[in-house]
């Protein structure tokens, strides 16, 4: 596990904070999750580069790149209309994580629901994403709905991941097997939120209208967010109760 601070050899990006790796095969050594997209998020212009499987996501308005918050190189959404987004990463009727690693500007953020990452619609469902709830709140939200009324929405209240202006670490959960949501946020080796919501009833997150899957923004989704590193996942190996706190714990975040 990566527990401390870590050698660049293995790989990981280190500056006072938890690590996390810069490709998907030490993603996967690390975590036991082999992502079906990994965004490192160290592009210096053009679309953000999935290092995993090409499932690039095309800029969207005028994302920053290269840019350093806290140490770490990333992409900055700096204004409501910037991000990354395109139609891949489908969830259909199967188990997913999403997550990130993400920096908030402040209470004065350029958009309303500020997105992290995940998958939404012209229409809002079916959605899995995660967002902060407005530019005057502190926490984020996860919001799970497929295109019938059944709907999660699990809000990290009390958790202040905004006004240090510190990376965090977001973590998301659809688990079928089990029918439930799950929302984790991690701060430097300390889980701040881990939080589970009734999945029942669920059947699918195909369909919408022109649903697209956006890191940061773009597409159907607005942002002012810095994003580190994201990734995506599917299938099987999305199920369990401590899949999240372990994924966090193995990265350096959780206890």
């Amino acid at each position: 596990m990566l527990i401390g601070v870590q050698s660049f050899d293995a790989g990981v990006v280190r500056s006072g904070f938890a690590s996390y790796p810069l490709t998907a095969v030490g993603f996967a050594a690390v975590t036991g999750l082999t992502p079906t997209s990994y965004y490192p998020c160290r592009d210096a212009s053009g679309s953000l580069v999935d290092v995993a499987n090409a499932n690039n996501l095309a800029a969207v308005s005028t994302p920053l790149y290269l840019r350093i918050n806290r140490g770490r190189i990333g992409i900055d959404a700096d204004s409501a209309g910037d991000g990354f987004a395109a139609a891949v990463n489908p969830i259909g009727v199967n188990s997913a994580i999403i997550g990130a690693v993400v920096v908030f500007k402040g209470t004065a953020a350029a958009a309303v629901n500020p997105f992290v990452i995940g998958l939404t619609s012209d229409t809002t469902f079916p959605s899995f994403l995660i967002y902060r709830a407005d530019d005057s709140t502190n926490y984020v939200n996860l919001l799970l709905r497929d295109t019938a009324a059944g709907s999660i929405l699990l809000s990290s209240i009390g958790n202040d991941i905004v006004s240090q202006g510190r990376p965090y670490l977001v973590l998301a959960q659809l688990d079928k097997n089990a029918n439930l949501g799950r929302l984790v946020v991690a701060d430097n080796r300390k889980i701040l939120y881990n939080a589970t919501g009734d999945a029942t009833g669920f059947i699918t997150l195909t369909g919408g209208s022109n649903p697209k899957f956006n890191v940061s923004g773009g597409g159907s989704a607005a942002s002012s967010a810095s994003i580190n590193m994201a990734f995506f996942a599917t299938g099987v190996q999305c199920q369990g109760s401590t899949k999240l706190v372990d994924i966090a714990a193995r990265l350096g975040w959780g206890h």
